[in-house]
């Protein structure tokens, strides 16, 4: 299966999609299928990765009705897979069973080891909650299981190390410069 390496152009819709996700997922729980509307027009609406054109998943269903799950959770994990889907066009019931090819797409399309765990947990999430998908597909379950442990260790290591993220870094200002604008500054 070849991966669309491309997001979507329409990020506006995405961002109004998700917010709207935001506030009514709480709300309606298990019926996400009033959620997948767009105030765009055909054709924009028929492209692949347009929210419009995401299927009702197996998966996103049994995030949603699982009793045991917070509120909060729901909408994290909801939100995580939808992006995903949206993204890559195909359902998360069908991305979950092809973790060789997407677990590379992850560690690309995120470069953070924390977002990536986030997602793969995500994964997980929904894996965990279709029983017939878990007796089905032990192996992707497992390898889906390998790579959230890859990434607990890189995420402890980095911890452990107490170094700086690349965007931590990038963001740096040296306690003297800050001194020599804040006197550089007229009152």
């Amino acid at each position: 299966m070849m991966v669309p390496q491309h997001a979507s152009p329409h990020l506006s819709c995405l961002d109004q999609f998700s917010a709207c996700l935001s506030l009514f997922v709480p709300v309606l729980g298990e019926d996400l299928a009033d959620l997948l509307s767009c105030p765009c027009k055909p054709p924009h609406t028929q492209q692949m990765g347009h929210p419009a054109t995401i299927k009702r998943d197996k998966a996103l269903q049994g995030i949603q009705q699982d009793p045991e799950l917070s509120d909060s959770s729901k909408h994290t994990y909801a939100q995580r897979l939808m992006a995903m889907s949206a993204k890559l066009g195909q359902p998360i019931s069908e991305l979950a069973m092809q973790p060789m090819t997407i677990i590379p797409w992850i560690k690309k399309q995120y470069p953070e080891v924390a977002t990536q765990k986030n997602v793969v947990t995500a994964v997980l999430a929904a894996l965990r909650r279709m029983p017939t998908m878990k007796q089905q597909h032990r192996q992707a379950l497992a390898i889906w299981l390998q790579a959230s442990k890859e990434l607990e260790a890189q995420q402890q290591a980095r911890l452990k190390a107490n170094e700086p993220s690349a965007r931590q870094q990038r963001g740096y200002v040296d306690f003297k410069e800050v001194i020599k604008t804040g006197r550089s500054l007229q009152f």
